[in-house]
């Protein structure tokens, strides 16, 4: 069963630079805008994101 309040861990690690060829983070692999969207996306929203990033 799903808890009602899923967390999901944040994949910053502290290194926040954008990669000027790839326009992604070099530290956690995201666009800006899915770095400025982390606080409003849904449980499942960041987790297909998560998954997303393994792919990068």
């Amino acid at each position: 069963m799903k808890k009602k309040h899923e967390q999901v861990i944040d994949p910053c690690i502290q290194i926040c630079t954008i990669d000027s060829d790839s326009g992604l983070c070099i530290g956690c692999s995201r666009t800006p805008k899915e770095i400025n969207n982390w606080f409003l996306m849904t449980p499942e929203e960041k987790i297909e994101l998560v998954k997303q990033l393994a792919k990068r």
